[in-house]
């Protein structure tokens, strides 16, 4: 695709996801620099494959996330789309960037260590545990930062929060990430097009 075609898919989209590959790419073809590109997007989340995720914002500073380690690869076919899934599903639930990130992460790795792009199980207690494990414990409290909302609060028990939520799904939906309520998040702005 040509810059401009790039150009005009970004402009304005309130989140914009790449992996860094595709980070460089964008950077490339459209002639912006990292700063320009934040002028012009609300978050910019860049997976990093091993080595977790980066969420940018305009003003604020870049958050860093590690992966959760996997017990084995099986196929990295759908990991990214996980990752989206859970980062979304985490502002949908105003868990902010850094656990939204951290969900993102979880939910790729569960992706990554399955056969097939849409073939893991999420099971709450594993899950949560798993998490727990890599992030910190679920009683621990975080910086949340709220949607809509400038600034930082002191998080409140985000982890069992969205523990609860998932539970009030049922157990079907809660089988697969994109089973997420409607987000307003998503409702606030395009996330990547017109």
């Amino acid at each position: 695709a040509g810059g401009q075609m790039v150009r005009d898919l970004v402009d304005g989209a309130a989140g914009l996801f790449t992996n860094s590959y595709e980070r460089h790419l964008l950077e490339q073809k459209t002639g912006w620099t990292q700063h320009d590109i934040l002028d012009r997007v609300g978050v910019w989340v860049t997976t990093l494959g091993p080595d977790g995720a980066a969420v940018t914002r305009k003003g604020e500073p870049a958050i860093q996330v590690p992966a959760v380690p996997p017990v084995r690869a099986a196929d990295p076919t759908g990991a990214g789309d996980a990752f989206r899934a859970g980062f979304i599903a985490g502002m949908a639930w105003d868990l902010g960037d850094l656990r939204s990130a951290q969900l993102g992460c979880a939910l790729a790795t569960l992706s990554l260590e399955a056969v097939g792009p849409q073939e893991y199980a999420l099971g709450n207690a594993d899950f949560l545990a798993r998490f727990a494990a890599a992030y910190g414990g679920a009683g621990s409290r975080v910086g949340v930062r709220t949607s809509g909302r400038t600034g930082w609060r002191a998080g409140e028990n985000d982890l069992l929060a969205w523990g609860r939520r998932m539970s009030r799904m049922g157990r079907a939906k809660a089988a697969h990430p994109m089973a997420a309520p409607r987000s307003s998040w998503r409702q606030r702005g395009r996330l990547m097009s017109r």
